[in-house]
Formats: C-alpha cells, structure tokens, sequence
C-alpha cells in the first residue's frame, strides 16, 4: 500500500491585515475612532457597514473621513451579502478597509430571529402564553452558524477590518453559581468573538483605551494583561504592529468543513470505510469527497433571497 502524499509548504512569515475589536461603552469613542481611521493613507476606499446604529452619517463631518456607507435592508441575509460584495471590489496598491458597527447589534438581531422562530413553534403546538417561549439548543447551533458564516466571509477580506461592540460592566458569578457584588467589563456579543479577532483594544470610559489582546510579532502584550494605550487611534495600532512597512498576504484560512464529513456518511464510501476499519483495526487514509463550493452570498442576487435557513 502506497503512502499518500503529504502537503507542506514553509511559512511566509508574512502578516495579513487584521481584524481588531474595538469594544468600548457608550459615548467612549469606538465609532469615532473607526470613521477616524478611513482617514489614514495606509487604506484607499472604506467601507462602512451600519447595524443598529445610527452614528455613520454624523461622523462623516470628522476631518479627512472618506467612508461609504454600504446600504442594506436590515436583514441578516442582506448584510452577509453586501459585506461580501464589499470584500470583493477591487484593489490597486492599498487595501481597502472594512468596518462593522456594530457586531452587538448582529448578534442580537440572530437570537432576536430564534426567539421569533420559538414562539411561533410553542404557538403552532397551542402552547403559546404571553411571555416568550424558550429557545432550543438546535436554535442556539443555527443562530451561531450564521453568525459564523458572517465571519467567515469578513476572515476573507485582505484589508484591515475593524469590528465595533458594546463593553458592559455585568456581577462577576461566585463559586456558588450565583452574581456577587463585585462587576467586571464584559464584550456583548457572540462569546467567541474575541478569539476569532487579532487585536482587543477596549475602551470602558470616553477616550480612555486598553489594549487586552493583540496577535503579533511586533507588539506583544503579556497574556491577561490590560495595557493602557494612551491617544489611541487605529492608524497608530496598525503601525505599531507593523503595518506600513511590513509585506502582507492574504489571511491564509482552512474552514473547518463538518458538513463535508456528514455528507460522506450517507454514501457508499462510508460502508467500505466503515469494513476497511473493522477489517484492520485502524482508521485508513481516504481523499475528501468532490463537492462544489456553495455559498449563498456570492450566489445570489442583492435581495438575499433563497437562503433557506
């Protein structure tokens, strides 16, 4: 039996444009600092995607802003659409850059859906009250694909993408599972969505940034560390990773495909897997099966019709 190949490359040691979390509380200066940064000579075009906020016209009046507004019905499957089509206008030289305002305001709206989804199953069963019904945990998986597919999609722009949410002091739990007097800053949104970015910068009070968490050869940061960033601005952060000098690449991003995996299971392949491995004891080496690449917000047309989730 011959040994398949094996695929490597070396590292290029090159980095790709980040996306960096601005998390700040109200009135602290994170949509500011984002209109702010589409005045930096480290990116050509801007674009501007505005979910449950209504700040963006305003600071187009700051000095030197040259964003665009990206226009959307509100609806989740337009938003993924218009983000995608925003990641795929064409560059010459800088990158172009993307903003998210606000991230909160996505993620809200995808339980805000579940929430409509549940109490209208309770009410088809005759179990419908006055309160609202309770989400299933198969409506919490299919809220946080969805969220996942926006990040895939915002993963794949080759620019620096800066995503804006709401910080928010929350009881810190005890041992006893219940909230205790002492609070601590909390990022609403997604859970996850703090490991899925390449820098943290949080802003608990107006014009006063910490940096808590930033992927980088140039700046590190001890970890758990709440450095404070005096005069914050995102230009300053870019090039305090390096950006301006350094040579990037594109984000290099092998998505988990499970979906590939399950539809395998279904077909002819799986029982000879399945005898293969009972014969032998051991799982053996099989290539994944062909599937044509799917994606909806790159398939469809501007309305979003046709996602079926």
């Amino acid at each position: 039996m011959s040994t398949p190949e094996l695929k490597t490359r070396q590292p290029s040691g090159k980095p790709s444009w980040p996306m960096i979390l601005l998390a700040g509380c109200e009135k602290a200066g994170k949509t500011w600092s984002a209109a702010e940064f589409s005045a930096s000579d480290l990116v050509d075009r801007t674009f501007w995607i505005e979910v449950g906020e209504g700040s963006a016209d305003l600071y187009g009046a700051l000095p030197g802003a040259r964003y665009e507004i990206v226009e959307h019905d509100g609806s989740f499957q337009q938003i993924g659409y218009m983000t995608r089509l925003a990641t795929q206008q064409p560059a010459e030289g800088k990158p172009h850059a993307l903003v998210v305002d606000a991230m909160t305001a996505v993620w809200d709206m995808l339980g805000d859906e579940q929430q409509i989804i549940a109490n209208q199953r309770a009410a088809s069963k005759g179990r419908g009250s006055s309160g609202d019904a309770t989400i299933t945990m198969d409506q919490r998986n299919a809220a946080k694909k969805r969220w996942g597919r926006l990040l895939e999609v915002l993963r794949q722009h080759n620019g620096p993408v800066i995503l804006i949410a709401r910080l928010e002091q929350v009881a810190v739990v005890g041992p006893d599972g219940r909230p205790t007097t002492d609070k601590t800053w909390k990022i609403r949104s997604e859970k996850n969505l703090p490991f899925e970015v390449d820098a943290i910068v949080e802003m608990p009070r107006p014009r006063e940034a910490y940096l808590t968490g930033v992927r980088s050869v140039r700046l590190q940061i001890p970890p758990g560390a709440h450095v404070p960033y005096p005069d914050f601005t995102v230009e300053r952060l870019l090039r305090d990773m390096g950006f301006g000098e350094l040579e990037t690449a594109p984000r290099a991003y092998a998505t988990p495909d499970a979906e590939a995996y399950a539809a395998s299971l279904a077909g002819p392949e799986h029982e000879r897997l399945r005898q293969d491995v009972h014969a032998s004891g051991q799982p053996v080496q099989r290539n994944r099966p062909k599937q044509p690449q799917t994606d909806e917000w790159s398939t469809q047309d501007a309305t979003g019709a046709g996602e079926s989730e």
